[in-house]
């Protein structure tokens, strides 16, 4: 989930991998409940999904009929199809008068169980779609469906290109922090277990900084502030020649960490753009919703509420 300008209005995307357990699967209940997944998702918001290859174990068909059905845009630059692009490249969606450009990717390679289907090269793709997106679009999403390290390899390929590589390929990494090596990297969790909300400050251009860092600056300098205070009334007490010589050694590597944080601080303070994420963890805690439930149990009967 994007949120444009703090608590303000939201964008809901899903980076892919989320309607099947495994690939090519074609059997009528695998089928039911990808659909009620779909279902799901646009009842919860979700506004574009890029197809990874847990979403296209019943074929592109399938996929594209369902999600007309529900009224939910799938996107993918390289996914091909005997050949033929099957989805759209990219939709530019609107939130709150934020205009977000999201540009979709499948996986490299042919895809099991499907046969004719196959993901083509994405960084020559990508950039060829978001340069296309260019004075469309105030922010640039890369929807990418695809292993971490690929992801990593779009964040540095698109720097200056794309604002966030959003990345879903099933690969156990948990919730892991941001990444930002180019373009920030943000991975969606383990599937089902959490809800990711990406918090933007947008205050003009410049280079998105992480506000989770920024807090922990700020503890950082406050720390720092503290032992500053306390080495030099150390050093103005010591007697000894050595010591002194010591903590003023000390004292000035303290006083250099302050004054870099310092202007790291007052950098981000003059505006610019700042990211947050948080999750939301779907356990115990979280209360089922009576019609939902009874929706889910239709597919999953083993489901007992406990997420």
């Amino acid at each position: 989930m994007l949120s444009s300008l703090g608590s303000g209005p939201t964008l809901q995307l899903e980076a892919g991998n989320a309607l099947f357990r495994g690939m090519g699967e074609q059997d009528a209940p695998a089928k039911a409940r990808a659909s009620f997944i779909l279902e799901a998702l646009t009842a919860l918001g979700v506004k574009a999904l890029a197809p990874g290859v847990r979403d296209l174990g019943a074929g592109t068909a399938f996929l594209k009929a369902e999600a007309a059905r529900v009224g939910l845009p799938i996107v993918s630059a390289n996914l091909r199809d005997s050949g033929k692009q099957p989805f759209p490249s990219s939709v530019v969606l609107n939130a709150g008068g934020l205009k977000v450009g999201v540009v979709g990717l499948s996986p490299v390679g042919p895809v099991g169980g499907v046969p004719g289907v196959e993901g083509l090269p994405i960084v020559g793709l990508a950039r060829t779609e978001l340069k296309a997106l260019k004075g469309k679009a105030d922010l640039l999403v890369v929807l990418a469906a695809v292993p971490h390290g690929d992801a990593l390899e779009l964040s540095q390929q698109l720097k200056g290109e794309a604002d966030f590589v959003l990345q879903s390929g099933g690969d156990g990494r948990g919730f892991p922090p941001p990444e930002v090596l180019g373009a920030v990297v943000v991975n969606g969790g383990v599937r089902g277990q959490g809800l990711g909300l990406l918090e933007l400050v947008i205050n003009g251009g410049g280079p998105w900084v992480d506000l989770s860092e920024v807090k922990r600056d700020q503890e950082l300098l406050k720390s720092l502030e503290e032992r500053l205070k306390d080495v030099a009334g150390r050093r103005k007490a010591a007697t000894d020649k050595a010591v002194k010589d010591q903590l003023a050694t000390v004292e000035k590597d303290f006083t250099a960490r302050r004054d870099e944080l310092k202007k790291k601080a007052l950098a981000v303070g003059k505006g610019g753009r700042t990211f947050d994420l948080t999750w939301k963890m779907l356990d115990k805690t979280v209360a089922d919703e009576p019609e939902l439930k009874a929706q889910v149990l239709v597919h999953e009967p083993s489901y007992k509420g406990q997420h």
